[in-house]
């Protein structure tokens, strides 16, 4: 019986095998029950099936059976791999009668038939295992020197194919004294023997002991690499697992640049099945403008160069190009010469897609830049000329528009003063309307040159102490002193980050309304104080005026509004629009709280200033 698996070297991160013609090796081991052979066999069959290798079983009937129960025990799917050319089935007494002649194995039909047999599964680049029961039909037949003659012809086929071939002899098949010269030309055919696990069950020649022994010393050396051989089959498992369902598509080839090896990742990104490519040149995917990119590539890998992610175009089976980032490695063999190279290439047209995208969004954006920062120079200038003629307008507005106001004011007061007496009620009445308009003229005037120069002042903020402020602001106005108001100042007051001018506006005209806002008759009570909030001041200025309805607050801050008829209560609309730009132009806010029925509170809020 015979087992045979191809000696390969995986291909560093390629998935692949090279093939080293010469490497063959030849076992052989002596069994004493079939059931042990089929475990054995099932193991040994069962791992490089589920690894992805060939195998070719030569037996009997008996033995097939009992085999494919074992494989299939172990969850291989026969009809698949048979569907897929990974397994072949063949009858040992029929394939053995197409080479016999005269009762010897004929050396050209041997060659023709079995080497065919291993030709076809080396040609796909799957590595083969097989087993057969030519030799041990042609020794229980009584045929030795058929038997013998068999050995040498496999032994001659691995000088020009790689494989291992892994014989059995049944151990009963011996005769201790007639097979012993026999046994030992059998056990001299083989590089390795496996001796019996019976002890002293085969025939003893003359020279048993020193046969022995050797068989001994090969059997310790061949348990210690089929150890190893299990756990190298394990990791190759995985690492053709890897390999076959990895994205990427991972190539072997040799330092002609020939492929050798081809996964399903190159399968999808370059459109090429396999056969389609294996044996070719890898230079049937590169355009020709790019050919010289192989030479160099070549001399590199001849040197022991590593290649990694090179950026490269090459063409898939449809003509299309494909944008792609190439890594290479070396293969070396066992003397560490190098014989080949691996090489992974990650389709990156997606990438390239997308920074192409990128760089032309980049480019678009910079030219929107360009074009906006044109713009904005334009209305920057645009502004800065409203901006001047505005200042031109406040200036004119301050000087020319109120010298007729005030002149118009004293023009009146002079004519009450001096023709009073010879008007009567409804002419004095007159006169204290012009009066009265000319005065609520100037102050709408000097309010609009307030919130104008709020505008377009600078503003540098410095600490400002609102105790200290409050106090100064109330002692400025008589309409805030007692009798005519009561205003209490809650605890100390902390200091803000503020400009001082524009805060003090702020504070003003939120008092004057507190102690304007009133019921008839009511005397102004206005509450002072302040509360901190995340390094924030809140500063609260509470009146027990009219209030303003909810309704009606969102529109307090905005320019000439106004919530009560100017009959009524004075004012020119402005004063808190004021206070709501002022607190904005030093990084802060202001707003209201109010049912409508029971006084208002307004509030400014700033950021806190840093304490000592």
């Amino acid at each position: 019986m015979y087992m045979t698996e191809n000696s390969l070297d995986i291909g560093s991160g390629s998935g692949g095998h090279l093939i080293r013609p010469g490497s063959s090796k030849h076992f052989v081991q002596f069994y004493e029950h079939d059931e042990k052979l089929v475990k054995s066999l099932g193991g040994f069959l069962g791992s490089g099936l589920g690894a992805g290798d060939g195998a070719i079983v030569i037996a009997t009937r008996a033995h097939r059976d009992a085999l494919e129960e074992q494989l299939t025990a172990q969850g291989i799917d026969l009809d698949r791999v048979k569907l897929r050319g990974q397994y072949t089935s063949l009858d040992a007494a029929e394939t053995l009668s197409k080479f016999m002649r005269n009762g010897l194995p004929d050396e050209e039909l041997f060659n023709q038939i079995i080497g065919g047999q291993l030709a076809r599964v080396m040609k796909t680049g799957r590595p083969l295992r097989a087993f057969g029961e030519m030799v041990a039909l042609l020794w229980m037949d009584g045929n030795a020197k058929a038997a013998i003659q068999l050995e040498k012809l496999w032994n001659n086929l691995a000088k020009i194919r790689s494989f291992t071939l892994f014989c059995a002899y049944p151990k009963n098949s011996f005769d201790q004294a007639k097979d012993a010269e026999a046994f030992t030309r059998i056990c001299n055919e083989h590089s390795r023997v496996i001796s019996p696990d019976g002890g002293d069950a085969l025939p003893r020649p003359r020279n048993w002991l020193g046969l022995i022994a050797g068989l001994e010393e090969k059997t310790t050396s061949l348990e210690t690499q089929i150890v190893q051989h299990h756990q190298d089959c394990g990791i190759s498992q995985k690492l053709a697992a890897i390999v076959e369902f990895s994205d990427d598509a991972i190539i072997s080839k040799d330092l002609n640049g020939v492929i050798l090896s081809w996964n399903k990742g190159a399968e999808r990104i370059f459109g090429y099945l396999p056969h389609e490519v294996i044996g070719k040149p890898i230079t049937i995917m590169i355009p020709p403008d790019r050919l010289d990119e192989e030479t160099v590539i070549l001399a590199r890998l001849r040197k022991g160069d590593h290649i990694d992610h090179y950026e490269t175009v090459r063409r898939r089976k449809d003509g299309a190009s494909v944008e792609i980032s190439l890594c290479i490695s070396p293969i070396k063999d066992g003397t560490g010469k190098i014989v080949g190279a691996s090489k992974i290439a990650r389709d990156i047209t997606g990438r390239k897609e997308i920074e192409r995208a990128l760089r032309d969004a980049r480019e678009q954006l910079a030219r929107v830049n360009d074009d906006l920062e044109r713009r904005i120079e334009e209305r920057t200038s645009s502004l800065r000329e409203a901006i001047s003629h505005l200042q031109e307008f406040s200036y004119s507005v301050s000087h020319d528009l109120r010298a007729p106001v005030r002149a118009m004011q004293g023009y009146a007061r002079v004519l009450r003063e001096d023709y009073g007496d010879r008007l009567d009620d409804n002419g004095k009445e007159y006169l204290d309307r012009i009066i009265r308009g000319g005065a609520r003229m100037d102050r709408l005037v000097q309010d609009i040159l307030t919130y104008t120069s709020l505008s377009r002042r600078e503003i540098q903020l410095q600490p400002v102490s609102l105790d200290q402020l409050i106090h100064d602001t109330v002692q400025q106005f008589p309409q805030m002193q007692p009798p005519r108001a009561e205003i209490v100042i809650q605890g100390k007051l902390p200091s803000v980050m503020a400009h001082e001018a524009s805060l003090s506006q702020a504070i003003s005209n939120l008092l004057n309304n507190a102690v304007k806002f009133v019921a008839p008759g009511a005397l102004p009570r206005v509450r002072i104080r302040a509360e901190r909030r995340d390094g924030q001041v809140r500063l609260w200025v509470e009146d027990n005026g009219i209030g303003i309805q909810p309704k009606h607050q969102h529109r307090l801050f905005g320019m000439f509004e106004r919530v009560h008829h100017h009959a009524i209560y004075e004012g020119t609309g402005i004063g808190l629009a004021i206070v709501r730009r002022a607190a904005e132009r030093m990084g802060g806010s202001a707003g209201v709280e109010s049912d409508g029925f029971t006084g208002s509170s307004f509030w400014i809020q700033l950021a806190a200033a840093a304490t000592a």
